[in-house]
């Protein structure tokens, strides 16, 4: 279940236009009674979750510039998915995607497939538990550790 809020008409029309066309103009009663029980009754659950992923937050953050000060966070506006800069470890597209998949183990959405600009960036989730995000970020500080000791 998903919810879009587009104010403008026109958009709002298009939108709707290539959702049915999709084939994502219906939602399943699963997710309505599911998103109906969260509207009435999740206020404490979301306010718990945005203090949770804050917290991941400011974790991959200090994690970061204590550990692996040649990736460098971008402060997100308000999502749990947070842009890694990368472009201080000096790699070619293809080995930063060498280093992230073959040597840190971990699967990012590389940020070539956002626009070239994006070549040098990767995309990590934190909306995972803590122990699963310090788990990644040490396999990510072994390979560049390793990285850097082989240049």
């Amino acid at each position: 279940f998903a919810l879009a809020v587009i104010p403008d008409e026109k958009l709002r029309y298009r939108y709707r236009k290539v959702n049915v066309a999709n084939g994502y103009s219906l939602c399943s009663v699963l997710g309505l009674v599911g998103a109906d029980a969260a509207y009435r009754y999740g206020e404490n659950w979301v306010d718990a979750l945005v203090s949770y992923l804050d917290a991941n937050r400011q974790f991959v953050g200090e994690y970061l510039t204590e550990h692996i000060p040649q990736i460098r966070l971008i402060e997100p506006e308000g999502t749990y998915l947070l842009w890694l800069d990368c472009s201080d470890l000096g790699l070619e597209k293809n080995e930063l995607h060498h280093l992230i998949e073959d040597e840190a183990k971990l699967w990012l959405d590389h940020g070539d497939i956002f626009g070239a600009a994006s070549a040098q960036y990767e995309r990590i989730n934190i909306a995972a538990p803590r122990s699963t995000m310090e788990q990644a970020l040490c396999q990510l500080k072994e390979a560049v550790n390793h990285h850097m000791l082989h240049t």
